[in-house]
């Protein structure tokens, strides 16, 4: 959709034009910056803030993925940098009963949910966050 693509598409032109202007290292600088700072803002502003229906996560899950794939032409590890919402996906993803256990694993703050965190690849969110992201998803009726 227009409304989303425009300003990756945006995105992706500037970067293209700091990879073209500006040393390797700079460039590196620039562009971890820049992506550490949509990560912050986008969860904060975005996941912290909002219930999401089983077909919302899912759209939030394409949206995170094309932001990190926005990163592409400047660098193959984007998804380091915007650590949160790459979990985020990753949490999203999961089947409803995955969820509902890791749920009730960082509920509890039991030694099994850091085995879980490692098995899953998410780091990033801690008991309480996950608790948090996992209870601002709406079981759809």
């Amino acid at each position: 959709p227009p409304a989303r693509g425009e300003p990756l598409s945006l995105l992706r032109s500037q970067l293209a034009a700091l990879r073209a202007q500006l040393p390797a290292a700079s460039l590196r600088r620039a562009w971890r910056s820049l992506a550490e700072a949509l990560d912050t803002w986008v969860y904060e502003s975005v996941v912290r803030r909002s219930a999401f229906s089983a077909a919302g996560a899912q759209r939030f899950r394409r949206d995170a993925q094309a932001l990190v794939d926005s990163f592409s032409g400047v660098s193959a590890s984007a998804h380091t940098a915007m650590r949160r919402l790459h979990e985020v996906a990753i949490v999203f993803g999961l089947p409803p009963p995955a969820r509902a256990e890791l749920l009730q694993l960082a509920s509890a703050g039991a030694a099994a949910l850091s085995r879980r965190r490692d098995e899953l690849g998410v780091h990033a969110l801690d008991g309480e966050s996950l608790s948090e992201l996992l209870a601002s998803l709406v079981v759809d009726s």
